[in-house]
Order: structure tokens, then C-alpha cells, then sequence
């Protein structure tokens, strides 16, 4: 009986030689060897413009002028900050010297003794805000030195200039309002100081101060 299958015909021989040849992936280095990785942000900054990298670096130099002024404004924000310590010291001694003296035997009634509290503690807040923020309104020196001034006035206004044997509050007071009037001004003087050197650094931003 005659088979009418179709013969089977031979698969090709496959030449492997013809293959392209396999590229395998390299491990990363690690170890001593390794090269230095690239931070993606660097070479994001590096990969933006040139003009937009200087506006940026431009704006920040130009911030940090007018947050921290150099040269006269540092000098004047050091200036302002000394007296106001001294006036600091000059309140607390009005409070003190109202327990050390005796104001009554002096000549001063209870007004005179009030009086000395409410100007140390006036005094002392402002020179605490002062010291704490020395770009403060320099108006605050004027302040504080009105309040030293009407501690000079203090014994003859209220009746205790006595110059004998119990002049110590007198003295005390006046000594005391001197110091408070004259740091008050330095506080002033150099806070204008400091407002008319920052607005000459920002009119020539390159001006070395």
C-alpha cells in the first residue's frame, strides 16, 4: 500500500555564528574605585540657563544687602545695642535706689517714690526692645532719653533736692538721669546712623562699606 504522507522536511541548520553577540550590563562600581556619582540636582541646576542662574544668584547677593547690611549698619546695630544695655542697668538702679534711699527723709512724698518706679520700668522695656532688635525705630532712643531728662528734673519737681545730709536720692536720681539721657541719644545717633548707611549701600549696591 503506497503511504501518501507528505515527507517531512529537514528544519534548516541554525549558523549561531550569524547572532549578534549578547551585551550584558555592567555592575556599578563600588569600593574605593567607584566614580563619583553626579547629584541629580547639581546637573539640574547646571542644566538651566545661563542668564536664569545669574538673575537667581543676583536676587539672593541682593537679599542678603538689605536683610544684613555690611560695614556702617553693623557698626551702627553694635552702637545701638551698648547704650541700650547701660540704660538697661540705669532702670533697674531707679527701682533699686527707691529701697537703698530714704526718699521721705529727703524731702519726697510717695509721688517722687512712683515716679522713680514708673520711669525704671519704662526705661528698662524699651532698652530690652532695643537690645532685642537693635534695627528698631531709633524714635525709641528720643524716648528714652526724655525719660532721662525727666529723671534730672525729678528732685525739684518733686520736692526732694536736698543737698545735706540726706542728698542721696537726689543725687542718685540726677547721676542716674544723666546716664539715661545720654545713652538715649547715642541710641538715636546711631540708629539714623545705620538707617542713612543702609540706604547708601542700596542706591550703589557695589560701594564697599
Amino acid at each position: 500500500m503506497t503511504d501518501l504522507r507528505r515527507p517531512r522536511t529537514p528544519e534548516p541548520v541554525r549558523d549561531r555564528t550569524a547572532d549578534p553577540p549578547r551585551t550584558e550590563m555592567a555592575e556599578p562600581m563600588t569600593g574605593a574605585g567607584a566614580p563619583a556619582q553626579i547629584d541629580d540636582r547639581a546637573g539640574a541646576a547646571y542644566a538651566r540657563p545661563r542668564h536664569a542662574r545669574e538673575g537667581e544668584r543676583e536676587m539672593d547677593t541682593s537679599y542678603a544687602r538689605e536683610r544684613a547690611p555690611m560695614g556702617g549698619a553693623g557698626i551702627g546695630s553694635m552702637l545701638s545695642s551698648a547704650p541700650s544695655g547701660i540704660a538697661l542697668l540705669g532702670g533697674i538702679w531707679l527701682l533699686v535706689s527707691r529701697l537703698v534711699f530714704n526718699f521721705p527723709a529727703a524731702g519726697s512724698g510717695a509721688d517722687g517714690v512712683l515716679n522713680g518706679i514708673i520711669i525704671g520700668i519704662s526705661v528698662g522695656l524699651i532698652s530690652l526692645a532695643l537690645m532685642a532688635n537693635a534695627t528698631s525705630n531709633p524714635i525709641l532712643g528720643l524716648v528714652v532719653a526724655v525719660l532721662g531728662g525727666w529723671m534730672i528734673a525729678s528732685p525739684w519737681i518733686f520736692n526732694y533736692n536736698s543737698w545735706g545730709d540726706e542728698s542721696g536720692p537726689t543725687y542718685s536720681d540726677v547721676i542716674t538721669g544723666v546716664g539715661i539721657a545720654a545713652t538715649g541719644l547715642a541710641t538715636w545717633l546711631a540708629g539714623m546712623m545705620r538707617q542713612v548707611t543702609a540706604k547708601i549701600h542700596r542706591r550703589r549696591p557695589g560701594m564697599a562699606m
